[in-house]
C-alpha cells in the first residue's frame, strides 16, 4: 500500500464530508476505515508521548476498545464491528507495531494493516488509500509525514454551511455557545488558508468538490473523482454506505431525526430549498454580511452569489459584527443576567489554575463579570483574525472525542 499517495479527506465546515465518505466507502480499490480522524486521535490521546511498543498499544487499545469498538452506537465511527474482529485487530496490531515502529507515520500504517487484516480486505486489490481526517487543522503535520499526499477537500456555500451548524446546535443546547461560533469561523479560516497557500503549490494533489456539483450531477463527478484518485470508476460510488455495509442516509440538521431520510429526497435537496432552510436560519441581516465580508474571495473564486452589496464599508461593517459577541448570544446573555453560564464557567476555570483569582472573581460586581465577559469573547475573535498560526492549539487540547464518541 506505501507505493500509492495517501489522499486526506478534510473540510472547510459543515460540508457533507461524511457523505462523501460513503460514496467512496464500498469500493473495493480504496482503503478507507470509519472517520477516525487519525491525526486528532493521535495528539488527543498523547500519542508522542508514548515510550515504547508496549504503551502505544495500550492507549491505542483503550481507545479503540472503549469508544469506537463493538459497542458503539454511532455506526458511521465504530471502527470495528465484531469481537472477532477486535481480536484479530489486535493481534495484528502488535506485529505491525514492532515492524512500523512507534513513529506517527509507523503508526498510521500499522493501524490500516492491521484493519485490513481483521476485515478480511485483498490488500493486492487496493488502488488507493484514503483517510477520513475530517478537520483541516493538521494540514502542515500530513504534509511532513506524507510528501506525497494528496488532499481532497468538501465545500459548500459558506452561508449554507454555517447555518447548519448554527441550526445543530441551537437544538441542541437551544442558543449557539460563543466557542462553537469561534471554531465555526476559524475551520473556514482554516481551510482557505489551506486553499491559498497550498492550492496552486500542490497543484494536482489539491482537490477542492462542491456539495452542490455533487448534488447536481453525483456520476459525472465521482467519475472525475474516481479519475483523480488513479481507481476504476464503480456504481458502489453513487450509493451511500457504512464500512458494515449498511446504507449511508446524509446527515441533515433541518430533518427530524426519527426520522432522518426525507420522503422525497430530491425535492429536499433542490438548490432553491437548500437555499430557503439557509436564509431562513441568517434571517438577520447582520450574519448575511459577516459571511459574506468574511468569505467574499472564496465565494467568489467558487461562484457563490453574494446577497448583500460589496464595498468597502460594507466588508468593515461585516468583520466587526464578526468581532462582536453574536448577537443572539448578547441577547441570551442580557436575559440570563447575573445568572450566565458563561460567568461560572470562567469561574470553574479560574478555580483550577488559582484560589485567589477564582476567589477575587467571585467578588467582583455583577456588571464588571458581564463587561469582561464581552471584552475576552472580543479579543478572542481579534485573536483569531489576526493569529492565523497554530490554530488548532485552541482546539482539542484534552479528550473530548472520547466523551463524544458514541454520540
Amino acid at each position: 500500500m506505501k507505493k500509492f499517495p495517501v489522499t486526506f479527506l478534510m473540510a472547510f465546515g459543515h460540508c457533507g464530508l461524511d457523505w462523501l465518505h460513503s460514496l467512496l466507502d464500498s469500493h473495493r480499490q480504496i482503503l478507507l476505515f470509519p472517520a477516525l480522524s487519525f491525526y486528532r486521535c493521535w495528539k488527543m490521546l498523547g500519542a508522542s508521548l508514548a515510550k515504547n511498543e508496549d504503551e502505544m498499544f495500550d492507549m491505542w487499545q483503550q481507545y479503540i476498545v472503549k469508544y469506537i469498538g463493538p459497542d458503539c452506537k454511532n455506526e458511521q465511527k465504530r471502527f470495528l464491528h465484531t469481537h472477532q474482529e477486535v481480536k484479530s485487530f489486535f493481534l495484528e496490531f502488535k506485529k505491525q507495531l514492532s515492524s512500523q515502529g512507534i513513529s506517527r507515520v509507523g503508526v498510521f500504517w500499522a493501524l490500516h494493516l492491521s484493519w485490513a487484516y481483521a476485515k478480511g480486505i485483498e490488500l493486492d486489490a487496493i488502488k488507493a488509500v484514503v483517510v477520513h481526517e475530517h478537520q483541516p487543522w493538521p494540514f502542515e503535520e500530513i504534509l511532513l509525514d506524507f510528501k506525497n499526499a494528496n488532499t481532497l477537500m468538501i465545500m459548500r456555500d459558506p452561508r449554507a454551511s454555517v447555518a447548519g451548524i448554527i441550526k445543530g446546535r441551537k437544538i441542541d443546547f437551544g442558543y449557539l455557545p460563543d466557542f462553537t461560533f469561534n471554531m465555526i469561523f476559524e475551520t473556514w479560516f482554516q481551510a482557505v488558508d489551506m486553499w491559498i497557500k497550498h492550492g496552486k503549490i500542490l497543484g494536482d494533489r489539491f482537490k477542492i468538490v462542491k456539495n452542490e456539483e455533487l448534488h447536481d450531477d453525483l456520476e459525472a463527478n465521482m467519475r472525475d473523482i474516481a479519475c483523480w484518485l488513479q481507481v476504476d470508476f464503480d456504481q458502489s460510488m453513487l450509493v451511500s454506505t457504512y464500512s458494515s455495509g449498511k446504507d449511508y442516509f446524509p446527515d441533515s440538521r433541518y430533518l427530524d431525526k426519527a426520522n432522518n431520510s426525507p420522503v422525497d429526497y430530491e425535492d429536499f435537496y433542490l438548490p432553491e430549498n437548500i437555499k430557503k432552510r439557509w436564509l431562513g436560519v441568517l434571517a438577520d441581516k447582520r450574519d448575511l454580511l459577516m459571511i459574506e465580508s468574511l468569505f467574499n474571495e472564496i465565494m467568489g473564486e467558487f461562484n457563490y452569489e453574494r446577497i448583500t452589496k460589496r464595498t468597502f464599508f460594507s466588508y468593515l461593517k461585516g468583520v466587526i459584527y464578526f468581532f462582536l459577541p453574536n448577537h443572539a448570544l448578547l441577547k441570551k446573555w442580557r436575559g440570563d443576567y447575573p445568572n450566565i453560564e458563561d460567568l461560572k464557567r470562567i469561574e470553574n476555570a479560574l478555580g483550577r489554575r488559582s484560589k485567589i483569582l477564582c476567589l477575587i472573581w467571585k467578588i467582583l460586581p455583577s456588571a464588571i463579570k458581564f463587561l469582561l465577559l464581552i471584552i475576552v469573547s472580543i479579543l478572542r475573535r481579534l485573536n483569531i483574525y489576526f493569529f492565523s498560526k497554530n490554530r488548532w492549539v485552541r482546539y482539542d487540547n484534552h479528550l473530548p472525542i472520547q466523551s463524544g464518541a458514541n454520540k
